[in-house]
């Protein structure tokens, strides 16, 4: 195929170059003129997936077997539902180096919690120390995902098994501190799935009802957009659990420990915040109002 200074072109496969950032389309590049990755490109994390059929084809016919050929060619095949090469590429892909990308794509692809919960921590280990370009937006967003995973796991497992749930809970406890030491803490600590998480570790294990009424009461939480009876429970609960230490009951006990008519003065007594409650909320929450009782 022919070149132009701006656009390759090659068995109808468009790239445009310009106004893109220089490493995410390099890579890129390189594939199209020499069949293969820099050595360069190999030493930094990957800004941009492929997925189109023309570039898989690049890859399949590239010269160069390394970890970052296997990981696009893992993303490709993930996209097409194809799981089981998907998997075997990720995993050739740590083998040859390991990087927070393939085990991520592992943590995702994996049917078995444990396993994913596994793929997620050895994920974030990689990421948490990296120095490359973009290495911040890379902690954020798997720190953002691991605990919208780490949340949904203890949510669900509340109905069914108390050790379960207390295990899951442990684990957003864990990766929670893990995070306070990383390079943009402020930034991961400020997201929506990690401030819910950290809310529902608060209400259901460490008992700091106040912290979490208050996070539940000041912040946004914009990304929820409508999926917001989560949060809502959690407010309902901590403002229950508040109510059964005034009883001088035990912390953590079951919540049926209150009647029907107490929870329901309860509810009554403290309506659910705006920021929490609308299910369309703007990105910067223009119409919130600080509830009263604050």
């Amino acid at each position: 195929g022919g070149a132009h200074p701006e656009v390759f072109e090659i068995s109808g496969l468009l790239f445009p170059f310009v106004g893109r950032d220089e490493r995410e389309v390099r890579p890129w590049r390189e594939l199209l003129r020499d069949g293969a990755f820099s050595a360069r490109s190999l030493s930094e994390s990957p800004l941009s997936f492929m997925t189109r059929r023309e570039w898989a084809e690049l890859l399949l016919a590239s010269r160069s077997r390394t970890w970052l050929r296997a990981l696009h060619l893992g993303v490709h095949f993930a996209e097409r539902g194809d799981t089981e090469r998907a998997t075997q590429l990720f995993s050739e892909s740590i083998r040859l180096s390991p990087s927070a990308q393939a085990y991520r794509s592992l943590a995702v692809l994996s049917s078995e919690p444990s396993y994913a919960a596994g793929n997620y921590t050895l994920a974030w280990r990689l990421a948490k120390g990296a120095a490359f370009q973009g290495a911040d937006r890379l902690r954020a967003a798997l720190a953002s995902e691991m605990c919208r995973f780490l949340n949904g796991r203890a949510a669900a497992a509340a109905a069914t098994s108390p050790a379960e749930q207390a295990e899951w809970l442990e684990r957003i406890k864990a990766f929670l501190l893990e995070v306070q030491s990383a390079p943009n803490a402020q930034e991961i600590l400020a997201n929506d799935n990690v401030l819910a998480a950290e809310t529902r570790a608060r209400v259901q294990l460490s008992g700091e009802l106040d912290a979490a009424i208050d996070t539940l009461s000041s912040q946004c939480f914009p990304t929820y957009g409508s999926e917001r009876a989560e949060l809502i429970e959690l407010w309902y609960e901590a403002h229950y659990r508040k109510a059964m230490l005034e009883k001088k009951e035990e912390a953590g006990a079951s919540l049926d420990g209150l009647s029907p008519v107490e929870k329901h003065r309860i509810r009554r007594n403290n309506a659910i915040p705006a920021n929490i409650g609308c299910p369309y909320p703007d990105n910067t929450c223009t119409s919130y109002q600080r509830p009263a009782f604050h």
